[in-house]
């Protein structure tokens, strides 16, 4: 869950999902700056994309990646450095995604 909770956190800052391979997120984080939880949020992603690749990701897993903007495509250090198949500016993204989240991530 820590997972998809950063890549909403990532996405609402950023406005896409092309996140570089080395990125750590930090979520939970208070008010004041203090605590919070590092993500290694482009290793999760990266590992993610190899899962569905080897048809180990979900429907449920792909369609709240999906909903997010994930930048399937995008597998190498260079590619996401680009941009490389970041999503459609003013995509759509439904309110919904935290629903489709599902336990364990």
């Amino acid at each position: 869950q820590i997972g998809l909770t950063a890549c909403v956190q990532y996405r609402n800052r950023e406005g896409n999902l092309a996140v570089h391979e080395d990125h750590v997120e930090r979520v939970g984080v208070a008010a004041d700056g203090s605590g919070g939880t590092e993500v290694c949020l482009g290793s999760w992603l990266g590992t993610r994309r190899y899962e569905r690749r080897q048809g180990r990701l979900s429907r449920e897993r792909i369609a709240a990646l999906d909903a997010l903007g994930i930048v399937w495509t995008a597998s190498t250090k260079s590619d996401v450095g680009r941009g490389l198949g970041s999503p459609t500016p003013g995509s759509p993204h439904p309110p919904s995604y935290l629903e489709m989240a599902t336990p364990g991530w």
